[in-house]
């Protein structure tokens, strides 16, 4: 991670310890709505995109706009040709997030930036049928990268029931980058 990304982490890291610290009193912390979004994701360096799945935990609010959640994300992608070599790249990122809600009077628009911090898992396999096996034959590799996660988005409804939310970002993990766009569904939990 560069300068900037350790900059920012401690900034975020900062802020939640403010908002754990100086307003216990208006914390409401607890499981609040479960979420589940599909989306696509334009990997880093030219790799193309691919389908990315995530399911979020909205955890309640640290003060009136500073929200926690917890996001997984999954995706996978292969190049190649199997009559001769594959490639495959899988990430699942496990996220921390802090969400500011920007103030908005009533509606059904209710706009809010990301950013956290998170582990991602990757593995990458490559398989070539026709080379010297005991060289290029199968090899794997994986590893565990720390990263971020940045972006806005925007929840949709009265707060009551179900609701439509999207959200467009960038996540950072050492391994492989994705800038992402998704769609999903918002549920309450004990409302």
């Amino acid at each position: 991670m560069n300068g900037a990304g350790r900059i920012l982490t401690a900034v975020l890291i900062a802020a939640g310890a403010i908002g754990f610290l100086a307003v216990p009193s208006q914390a409401k912390i607890g499981l609040e709505a479960i979420e589940a979004r599909v989306g696509l994701a334009s990997l880093e360096d030219d790799a193309g995109s691919t389908f990315i799945i995530s399911a979020a935990a909205d955890m309640g609010m640290l003060t009136k706009d500073l929200g926690l959640e917890f996001n997984a994300d999954f995706w996978t992608k292969g190049w190649g040709d199997e009559e001769v070599a594959e490639w495959t790249w899988t990430n699942i990122a496990f996220l921390a997030n802090l969400r500011y809600a920007f103030p908005m009077k009533g509606g059904s628009f209710h706009p809010f930036a990301f950013g956290g911090i998170g582990f991602s898992y990757w593995k990458a396999d490559w398989d070539c049928k026709y080379c010297d096996d005991e060289i290029w034959g199968d090899l794997s590799e994986s590893g565990i990268e720390f990263g971020l996660d940045l972006g806005l988005g925007a929840d949709f409804g009265s707060g009551e029931g179900m609701m439509p939310t999207v959200r467009a970002g960038y996540n950072t993990n050492g391994g492989g980058d994705y800038l992402f766009i998704q769609g999903g569904l918002k549920f309450p939990v004990g409302k």
